[in-house]
């Protein structure tokens, strides 16, 4: 029974680790940690529909995409209008959702992940 208890526990605690799009859904404003001046706006909606526009170096452009959650990892394919497509990994494990959060993102285009500050508009 104690045994049985503590698999039921543990299960429970693992299923109210894991996030949903519908908790995440939103638009923020994303920039480096360190970087705050490098601001780009993502939407993402809580289908999995959603829209990054990027400040670059090379000008403003509006990419879209579909997310997807596994766990506490949304995964997201993103294409923009001049041929560029890339995936974005953000990783949200002991991360606290709120109107202000750093998270961990990989991205395909640049080969790395770094510490991201979001903040919900």
């Amino acid at each position: 029974m104690k045994n049985l208890i503590l698999v039921t526990a543990a299960l429970l605690t693992l299923n109210t680790m894991a996030i949903s799009l519908s908790e995440i859904a939103g638009t923020y404003e994303i920039s480096p940690v360190g970087a705050p001046d490098i601001v780009n706006i993502v939407e993402l909606k809580a289908n999995g529909e959603m829209t990054l526009v990027e400040n670059s170096p090379f000008g403003q452009f509006t990419c879209s995409g579909v997310a997807t959650v596994t766990g506490d990892i949304v995964d997201s394919e993103v294409e923009c209008p001049n041929g560029l497509s890339f995936t974005q990994r953000i990783d949200f494990t002991g991360v606290e959702i709120s109107d202000e959060f750093v998270a961990p993102v990989f991205s395909s285009l640049f080969g790395a992940e770094v510490p991201m500050t979001f903040i919900r508009m």
